[in-house]
């Protein structure tokens, strides 16, 4: 069962494609629905799927470390630290293939809250 303040109405526009649940609510609804939240995740974003390697072995310097050490690109693109706590979560979804990637993944989560 779901906690918190999630409509019905809202339910229907997740399950037609209209909305795409949030991080937050992600879980959540893993819970409710008995489901692996990372597969969730994918089904909500499959788009998303293609930046993963899956079984790649770790790298001396993972995406992420060269991305989050840079710090010249994260000035160049007003990258606040809210937008970098998401872009850690993407991180550990599994291994992004190139840290240019994760200025894709900001772009269009920046899109897609524009509205």
């Amino acid at each position: 069962m779901l906690t918190g303040n999630v409509s019905v109405a809202y339910v229907g526009h997740l399950e037609s494609g209209k909305r795409h649940p949030s991080d937050k609510l992600i879980p959540k609804l893993a819970g409710a629905l008995d489901l692996d939240k990372r597969e969730l995740f994918f089904l909500a974003n499959p788009a998303t799927k293609v930046f993963l390697v899956e079984g790649s072995k770790p790298n001396r310097h993972s995406a992420w470390d060269v991305f989050s050490q840079d710090v010249r690109v994260r000035q160049l693109h007003n990258i606040t630290r809210d937008e970098m706590e998401i872009l850690f979560r993407v991180a550990l979804m599994g291994e992004v293939r190139s840290a240019q990637d994760f200025l894709f993944v900001l772009n269009t989560i920046r899109h897609a809250l524009q509205r």
